[in-house]
């Protein structure tokens, strides 16, 4: 029973990063004018949602809102020699916001359209700058790898 559940575990950190492959990350970077970039990044199967249109962003005060308009994309056949079934494509998005003043802004982009969707974050600018990105685990997947891990350490520890 106890090498299933290993095995089990062991099966699920393999397939993790697939499963975790299409969450959308929101992320910040600065321009080398000093100006804010607002950034999201994903993946998509190939003639997958969502395909992107025109994007407008509306500040107000700290809040910033950013609006994508999405449809439904054309399939056309694969290219000669390959399939639809081909790896996820990675994409970013990119929408400048120009030089902000300093403070701390929460930022949500929206797909409207085909595809409605919503994310959102945070960042702070102190001093006209961002500070250095450290990139963190999403709640659910940190609570997912503490979970993997506590299941292979109970199994190490039974043999």
């Amino acid at each position: 029973m106890l090498r299933r559940l290993a095995l089990a575990a062991f099966v699920a950190l393999c397939v993790a990063p697939h499963a975790f492959a299409f969450a959308e990350v929101l992320w910040f970077a600065q321009s080398s004018d000093g100006g804010v970039l607002a950034n999201l990044s994903g993946s998509r199967y190939y003639c997958g949602p969502p395909a992107t249109g025109a994007t407008q962003a509306a500040i107000s005060g700290t809040d910033v809102t950013i609006t994508t308009m999405t449809y439904i994309p054309e399939c056309p056949p694969p290219p000669p020699g390959e399939s639809y079934a081909q790896p996820p494509a990675v994409y970013t998005e990119s929408v400048s916001l120009g030089h902000l003043p300093d403070g701390t802004y929460h930022v949500t982009w929206l797909f409207a359209g085909a595809y409605p969707a919503a994310f959102s974050s945070t960042f702070t600018l102190t001093h006209g700058a961002l500070p250095a990105a450290a990139p963190l685990f999403t709640p659910s997947a940190s609570l997912f790898l503490a979970g993997m891990l506590l299941i292979l350490g109970c199994a190490a520890l039974r043999r």
